[in-house]
């Protein structure tokens, strides 16, 4: 909010309503999940890319594709990825 926050009190309540409904609208199109998902795909197809990924980073990847694979959002696709990084790190 701190970009939002400064000029929330200029906007109108229209406006305003207007921006939380796109917001929610944005949230519950799984948009930025939909994002990583294709952009991690992107990703595995140089395996270059997954060399330079430190083991923290492994880790924070490993585990957002385990809860997607384990949610219901785009659990096939997650499961493919999954596997193709896991199959990069040899796990």
């Amino acid at each position: 909010m701190n970009l939002t926050g400064p000029c929330i009190n200029k906007m109108s309540i229209k406006t305003i309503k207007e921006f939380f409904q796109r917001i929610c609208d944005i949230m519950q199109s799984n948009f930025m999940e939909k994002v990583l998902l294709d952009f991690l795909d992107e990703t595995l197809q140089e395996e270059s890319i997954v060399d330079e990924l430190n083991i923290e980073e492994q880790n924070q990847i490993l585990e957002v594709l385990e809860n997607f694979n384990s949610s219901n959002f785009k659990k096939e696709k997650s499961g493919i990825i999954l596997d193709k990084f896991k199959k990069y790190l040899k796990i």
